[in-house]
């Protein structure tokens, strides 16, 4: 089985002969590649639903983003891309550390492309979210998937409802979650092999997984709040003042006769920064600041420095 996918690989990467689709807006599609091309710094999404890309389409597009270090999501949803272009998507994604989200709903991806796709998530570090919801992957796709999760740290969530997954695919999957402790999103759903042993064994991992996250998140929480409370404060007033300012803001007081000053400027003696290597870049200045509420009103005037780069 793995010889006739390697050959089928082979074969899809070769020149193709069919001719190319009729691209739906290829204006705006030429643009956006452009733009990839040229690693535009605003260009984090790439949405191309419905362009009806083909094969070559996909190509393009992958060519455009060799260089791209930006761009961190790419939604290809309804462009029948089929295994070639998977393939020439994978084989650029493999060197690229931006991308994060692959979204290929309905594109007519077998085996083969998911495949190449397995073969992508064994030295990408990066994707953490692949959907080929309602595709035509099978068992032996499925099980390629499978192996690739067993050594990849950085998926979180794989969409393969609505395939042609049989049970030996879906066994596979769930033996590779038992493994995978990252992995907290698994949707199987619409597929022959998809019986409820299986899933019943799947969800139990995906629980599993799900539980180990919120506890990650949960010591991380505490870590940051033991981090904050030994944060030595800089103004012998600022708790009072913050303890001020919450019960104004529980008491839903419009702030308009409170009048705190709170000596949160760079460049007084009190001050402790955590990154004392960014004060060489800071230089505060002795600057009246009136502060205003939302309806144009003085709150107070400040004669504190303020600083000149982000005051």
């Amino acid at each position: 089985m793995q010889d006739s996918l390697g050959l089928a690989l082979v074969a899809a990467a070769e020149p193709r002969s069919q001719p190319r689709r009729c691209l739906k807006w290829p204006g705006v599609f030429k643009k956006i590649c452009k733009r990839a091309a040229e690693n535009d710094p605003i260009l984090h999404s790439i949405d191309l639903r419905g362009f009806q890309l083909g094969p070559d389409g996909a190509y393009d597009l992958a060519q455009s983003l060799r260089a791209n270090s930006n761009v961190t999501e790419l939604n290809l949803w309804i462009n029948h891309i089929q295994d070639e272009g998977v393939i020439a998507l994978a084989e650029v994604l493999q060197r690229n550390s931006s991308i994060t989200k692959l979204d290929l709903f309905n594109n007519d991806i077998s085996d083969v492309g998911a495949t190449a796709l397995s073969e992508l998530l064994a030295r990408n570090k990066t994707l953490t979210a692949i959907g080929l919801h309602t595709n035509k992957v099978g068992g032996p796709g499925a099980m390629a998937l499978a192996e690739a999760l067993k050594t990849n740290s950085s998926l979180k969530s794989l969409v393969l409802y609505e395939n042609e997954i049989d049970h030996e695919g879906v066994a596979a999957l769930g033996d590779a979650i038992q493994l995978n402790r990252d992995v907290t999103h698994l949707d199987l759903g619409e597929n022959p092999g998809a019986s409820v042993e299986a899933m019943e064994l799947v969800n139990q991992c995906l629980a599993r997984n799900q539980a180990g996250v919120h506890c990650q998140e949960v010591e991380k929480l505490a870590l940051s709040m033991q981090e904050d409370d030994a944060f030595e404060i800089h103004s012998g007033t600022q708790g009072q003042d913050l303890a001020t300012l919450h019960d104004c803001v529980h008491a839903n007081d419009a702030f308009g006769h409170m009048e705190v000053m709170l000596d949160l400027v760079d460049g007084t003696d009190s001050r402790v920064d955590k990154s004392p290597a960014v004060n060489k870049i800071r230089s505060p200045i002795m600057s009246p600041t009136t502060f205003l509420d939302v309806e144009g009103r003085t709150l107070y005037t400040s004669s504190s420095p303020v600083n000149e780069r982000k005051g």
